[in-house]
Order: structure tokens, then C-alpha cells, then sequence
């Protein structure tokens, strides 16, 4: 596989990138030593993985790989706790408009447990986006 399709995400580097993401939103991540790194595992590049590791580290993980069609990664507190939730979406501009069609479109949820120890990632929702799939696909 090619070394520049399977590279370490900054989350600050990811969330300038990403349309919506506010920036400075990733920093609890970093502070505990938490990256992405995202892969394309398939023959295309439409289906997008990122697995959460350790900045100083990455062949340390600390949760499990999660993907999507077209995949983008940005930063969210969405349960006004002070820390951002790390959120994994199907773009839904590429998975209307892209040269091949979404059906494994989902939003997933993911949160930071620092504690003790070693930081963790666990998923906290998983929503399929049947809006992006072409119709009649059937829901999973």
C-alpha cells in the first residue's frame, strides 16, 4: 500500500482541513496524546478509515478503526461537556455528486475517555445516512 494514503492525522491538521470544523476544538485529543490515522483500504478510495492512536506512537491504539463512504473527520462537543466528541462523517456533497455512490454513509460518534492509564476512544453512536445512498438500498 502506499505509504501516503496510510499517514498519522494531526487532529488540529484535520480539523483546519475539514468545512465546519471549529479550530482549537481537538485540543483535550492532543493534550492526551490521542491522533487519527487514516487509510482508504479498499481497490477505491471512497471508503475512508481512521484509527484512533497515540500521537507519540502510532502503531499504539487506542480504540477501535471506524470508516465511511467518503469519510471526514472534525471535532464537535456535542454534549456541551467541555470536550469535543471526535466525529466521523460520509461527506454528503461526494456521496451525491462523486464519481461512485455511498452505501456505507454513516455519522459515528466517538469519545475521549482520559483517565487513568492509557487514553481510550469508545464509539458512542453510529447513524446510518440513508439520505446519501442511492435509493433502494437496503438499510444495514
Amino acid at each position: 500500500m502506499d505509504q501516503r494514503a496510510k499517514r498519522p492525522l494531526l487532529p488540529a491538521a484535520a480539523a483546519a482541513i475539514v468545512a465546519g470544523c471549529s479550530p482549537g476544538l481537538d485540543a483535550d485529543w492532543q493534550a492526551a496524546d490521542v491522533c487519527f490515522v487514516e487509510d482508504r483500504p479498499g481497490a477505491t478510495s471512497r471508503y475512508v478509515t481512521f484509527a484512533p492512536v497515540r500521537c507519540s506512537d502510532p502503531a499504539v491504539a487506542v480504540g477501535d478503526p471506524v470508516g465511511a463512504d467518503y469519510g471526514r473527520l472534525c471535532y464537535e462537543d456535542l454534549d456541551d461537556d467541555g470536550t469535543a466528541e471526535a466525529v466521523i462523517e460520509s461527506s454528503s456533497w461526494r456521496c451525491r455528486f462523486g464519481a461512485a455512490p455511498c452505501y456505507d454513509a454513516y455519522r459515528i460518534v466517538l469519545k475521549l475517555s482520559a483517565g487513568p492509564g492509557a487514553p481510550r476512544v469508545r464509539e458512542l453512536e453510529r447513524t446510518w445516512l440513508g439520505e446519501l445512498t442511492p435509493p433502494g438500498t437496503p438499510r444495514p
